[in-house]
């Protein structure tokens, strides 16, 4: 089986990077994201040769992790990378931050992910890995910064977990 990846947020300009990157690398790549469109646009842009699927979704979605590896393992056969990318950019201090912010946050940037991860890693074996895109905040804080650090903190804690649970059957969790 050749390598397959997962990246979320793909038609965004991180997301299409990674993509692209794969791509070059031989890698087969199923693009996520909610707009069908900018998924269409992504796969037209890149080279003809290069195996690329999408799916359009919400990762918020109930059904988006199973959809997601579903079509995956449909199209490619297999899954050897996962990239959690998709991300929520809320910036506001606490005392100004709504309920509404967070769930928008914690949804797509910690929810998504953590179940993404746990849909794929059934698939998963010795040689692949789960890369997740974090942020300097998720370490440091920063002003303003409210349930995105906060978030990103999470990330930096379910890598550290995975890597504990999972590292001995070959399985790499990162956060970049």
């Amino acid at each position: 089986m050749s390598e397959v990846a997962i990246v979320t947020g793909a038609a965004g300009g991180i997301g299409e990077a990674i993509v692209r990157a794969l791509g070059a690398q031989g890698v087969a790549v199923v693009g996520t994201g909610r707009d069908l469109a900018k998924l269409q646009a992504l796969a037209d842009r890149l080279p003809p040769d290069m195996r690329f699927s999408h799916i359009a979704t919400d990762v918020m979605a109930d059904d988006a992790p199973k959809a997601i590896v579903d079509h995956t393992i449909g199209q490619f056969g297999g899954l050897t990378y996962l990239i959690n990318n998709a991300g929520a950019g809320v910036w506001a201090p606490v005392h100004e931050t709504t309920d509404a912010m967070i769930d928008e946050v914690i949804g797509i940037s910690l929810r998504a992910p953590f179940r993404l991860c746990r849909e794929a890693l059934p698939h998963m074996g010795r040689g692949c890995a789960i890369v997740t895109i974090g942020s300097t905040f998720g370490i440091m804080g920063g002003l303003d910064g409210g349930i995105y650090c906060a978030v990103k903190a999470g990330l930096t804690g379910l890598t550290q977990t995975m890597a504990a649970q999972y590292g001995e059957k070959g399985i790499r969790s990162n956060i970049v």
